[in-house]
Parts: C-alpha cells; sequence; structure tokens
C-alpha cells in the first residue's frame, strides 16, 4: 500500500519538471538530498520550473545539490534579475551564477546554512552580482556573429 506522503513528494516532482523526462530526474536526485530540495523549493517561489530548473542545476551549478542551493537562494532573493537569469539559461553555453573565484572571509562552504540572515551575506551577494553581469555581458558579445561587428 502506497503512503500518503509518497503522493505529495510525487506530485511536487511533477509540477517541479514540468513533464519534461530530463528536469523530472533532476527533480527526484534532488529530493533525496536536503539542500537540493532547499533548492527546489527556492525555486518554486521564483517560478523556475521544468527544462529551466534543469539547466540550473545541471550547466550553471555543475550538478551539485549545495551548489544549487546557494545560487537559488540568490535568485529567489533577487541579486540577479528575471532578465539576467532567463537570458543566461536560454543562452547556449550558460554560465554559472557564483563565482568560484570570489574568496570573502566568513563565507560558509557549501553545505553550511548560508543566507540573508548572515552578515557576509550582501558582500556576497553584491561581488556575485557584479561578477556575474560583467561575465555575462562578455560572454554576450563573445557570442554574437562577426558580421555584426563593423
Amino acid at each position: 500500500m502506497l503512503k500518503i506522503m509518497e503522493f505529495k513528494h510525487v506530485d511536487m516532482a511533477f509540477a517541479m519538471s514540468e513533464g519534461n523526462p530530463k528536469a523530472l530526474a533532476v527533480v527526484l536526485s534532488l529530493m533525496q538530498n536536503l539542500y537540493g530540495m532547499m533548492g527546489l523549493i527556492l525555486c518554486d517561489i521564483a517560478n523556475i520550473r521544468g527544462m529551466e530548473l534543469y539547466t540550473i542545476y545541471t550547466k550553471c551549478c555543475d550538478r551539485d545539490p549545495y551548489k544549487f542551493e546557494r545560487t537559488s537562494a540568490l535568485i529567489k532573493t533577487e541579486v540577479f534579475t528575471k532578465e539576467q537569469v532567463r537570458r543566461n539559461i536560454y543562452s547556449d553555453n550558460p554560465i554559472p551564477f557564483i563565482d568560484e573565484n570570489i574568496v570573502i572571509d566568513g563565507i560558509p562552504k557549501y553545505g553550511e546554512l548560508f543566507g540573508p540572515a548572515h552578515y557576509k551575506w550582501n558582500e556576497y551577494c553584491n561581488a556575485n552580482k557584479s561578477s556575474f553581469s560583467k561575465r555575462l555581458n562578455q560572454k554576450f558579445f563573445e557570442d554574437k556573429p562577426k558580421k555584426y561587428y563593423k
């Protein structure tokens, strides 16, 4: 006999994947990890589902549930504009939202609690926002076909 709780997880998985088999596999995998599950909830709040969710997890977070959770927190708190998020995930080669080269003393490692209540959150957000904007704009101009340059 199936438990009611199992149906709730399956319902959530189907809703978050929007019926896409690749996204469904990612959602089911993320549901096995506390940080992955937290990332899913944050993405749901930010209206990110289906292939968008799949792209963020696989291309922008290297299939790392801890990086996914932190990326989702940055997206949910609107560190990046909705236009920037969409432009990145719909590009041919999306880039990570988080710049791994940014080193700030006091920032917890992935897998440790970190969010808006942390005293270093704003500094971390501002550094990643600036870096992402520069990298996204650079990528946009590099991807632009040469025929458009004079």
